[in-house]
């Protein structure tokens, strides 16, 4: 009995310790889930696709930066023409 006991706090460990690994870090560090399962092929695809993402967001700040600076400029246009 005391054989089975052991047992099965050993599988009761592993799953929690293959939780804390798999689930929880990943949640936690903000990537994918089960990335023992990940293939290099996989990883690859996943860093091509955040580096897209990236390059996305970068575009998108520089074109928020443009219209600001587009923004700026008229205003100021604006205050030299009033005044």
């Amino acid at each position: 009995m005391t054989f089975l006991r052991i047992i099965q706090l050993l599988v009761f460990v592993t799953f929690i310790y293959s939780m804390v690994t798999q689930v929880v870090v990943p949640l936690w560090n903000g990537t994918k889930l089960f990335p023992t399962l990940r293939t290099k092929e996989g990883r690859l695809k996943s860093e091509l696709t955040d580096l897209r993402q990236k390059e996305a967001e970068a575009l998108l700040a520089r074109r928020v930066s443009e219209e600001k600076e587009r923004l700026s400029k008229l205003q100021n246009d604006n205050t030299v023409n009033q005044g």
